[in-house]
């Protein structure tokens, strides 16, 4: 792997982009059914994509600085095959899964911890519709 290989580093950086992204946002979807507050969602929803966003960015840049020595030892000759390359690909993922998956962790984890200050700081002064309780007693 050379010094910055935007063919691994790039499809790993979209790969975990979507998937901080989907999941971080089904599990604060889930969270803010629970809570009674109410919060605005375009804040917190664009505070969320850009940390996901950075984090995806750092997390990805951090997996594949500190797996460079097992990602040389499986450096491959660049091919035209687009089957062959996405194998390829798998296979240099294979090699460095432990420093990966430890990077991809430790920024799921960054990224709830910041979902949980966004969700915070995206309180409404609003009461909930289940806090008013005169709203659904009109008979």
């Amino acid at each position: 792997m050379l010094p910055f290989d935007a063919g691994f580093f790039v499809p790993l950086l979209i790969v975990w982009f979507l998937m901080y992204w989907i999941l971080g946002g089904v599990f604060f979807s889930i969270f803010a059914l629970i809570r009674v507050h109410r919060i605005r969602r375009a804040r917190f929803g664009c505070l969320f994509t850009f940390a996901a966003a950075g984090l995806a960015v750092i997390a990805a840049w951090g997996g594949t600085t500190i797996a460079r020595g097992s990602l040389l030892a499986c450096e491959m000759q660049p091919t035209n095959s687009v089957i062959i390359a996405v194998e390829e690909w798998i296979q240099e993922f294979a090699c460095g899964i432990i420093p990966l998956t430890l990077s991809f962790v430790i920024g799921f984890t960054l990224l709830l911890l910041l979902g949980f200050i966004f969700l915070s700081l995206s309180r409404g002064t609003e009461k909930a519709w289940i806090e008013d309780g005169k709203r659904g007693e009109s008979s």
